[in-house]
């Protein structure tokens, strides 16, 4: 069985070899310049581009590239997490190259409802139960328990990404402004205790 996932989980794909998992790259565009991520930009070179006012965006995994891993392995069963259906077009995107393969039973794409941290966790929790030798079936079952639980926590919460900008001139927001100031603020539903981190 292979487990397969996104870049948005935070693995290259040079990565992934390392440990037996399967990665399709996202495509980023950062000044009108597209790159597979953590293939032909590293984060650094992309974060430096985006602190010279590259306004960046992203795409999902080309969908030859998923098929392609598909049809790699045509007689292993997948496990496939995909980023947050709803943040990107990845999970729809997969969902699709799965059904143009040969023998598409095989294929289990999960929505992870997340991204990055949460979406690592889940994958690395599929390695690690396919090597302790579950069935896809269960290893299946055990990561849609987790995302549930991770989604209850997650609604004790609400969380607020705060932003401030150096346009350099006031009053003028556009092209060439900076993110000088990133902070998040997690609230505490429940007890509204207030946690920011910067």
């Amino acid at each position: 069985m292979r487990i397969m996932t996104d870049s948005g989980a935070l693995y290259s794909t040079a990565q992934g070899k390392e440990i037996g998992l399967d990665v399709a790259c996202l495509q980023v565009v950062v000044n009108d310049k597209s790159y597979i991520e953590f293939e032909e930009i590293s984060s650094e070179d992309f974060l430096a581009e985006v602190k010279k006012g590259g306004v960046p965006t992203s795409s999902q995994p080309p969908i030859g590239t998923t098929m392609g891993i598909f049809e790699e392995y045509p007689d292993e069963e997948f496990i496939c997490i995909s980023m947050a259906d709803g943040l990107s077009g990845t999970y729809a995107s997969t969902v699709s190259a799965s059904e143009s393969v040969d023998n598409p039973e095989r294929i289990t794409v999960l929505n992870s409802r997340t991204l990055c941290g949460p979406q690592r966790y889940l994958t690395q929790t599929a390695l690690k139960l396919r090597d302790q030798g579950l069935s896809k079936d269960e290893v299946v079952a055990k990561l849609n328990e987790l995302t549930e639980e991770t989604l209850e926590t997650m609604q004790q919460y609400t969380n607020i990404a705060l932003f401030g900008l150096d346009t350099r001139q006031a009053g003028s927001l556009g092209k060439g402004n900076r993110s000088d100031t990133i902070m998040v603020a997690s609230i505490n539903n429940e007890t509204k205790d207030v946690k920011i981190m910067s």
